[in-house]
């Protein structure tokens, strides 16, 4: 609310968000690809890729809620600022937990992996960030207004 408005005939897509977007989508098709070959090798079954790859979507969607909060580097915002965001994001953690790990993923069609996949699941989904903040730091992701 601080920002002056955007001009009437701006796209949403000015300023380079429309290829961010594009970028960002090919990153995470790039990691569920990597978590589904992980998975799978792990599992072996295509149930174990299946696994993998919804854990690592699901939880990288809710680190791009973090990076995507601003054009400013997470850590000079700090992560705990936006406390709805914050609940937001502990009960879709808590809710992929569910699925992960009680019986509700028989109903996903999911099944439980080796410890150090889950792990290595977890690393995939935080790459986002590394993404973001290099992005920031490095100038390519700048503040528009």
């Amino acid at each position: 609310m601080d920002q002056k408005p955007r001009p009437k005939k701006e796209s949403l897509f000015a300023h380079g968000l429309g290829v961010r977007i594009a970028l960002q989508g090919c990153m995470f098709a790039i990691l569920s690809l990597i978590a589904f070959v992980v998975g799978e090798k792990a599992a072996g079954s295509v149930e174990g890729g299946q696994t993998l790859t919804f854990m690592v979507l699901a939880l990288s969607q809710v680190v791009q809620a973090f990076n995507m909060r601003s054009d400013h580097s997470l850590f000079k915002i700090g992560f705990f600022t936006n406390h709805k965001l914050n609940w937001a994001c502990l009960l879709s953690v808590l809710l992929v937990a569910l699925v992960l790990f009680t019986p509700v993923r028989i109903a996903f069609g999911l099944v439980m992996l080796p410890a150090k996949t889950y792990l290595l699941g977890l690393v995939l989904a935080f790459i986002p960030l590394l993404v973001m903040e290099l992005s920031k730091a490095f100038g390519l992701i700048k503040h528009q207004h």
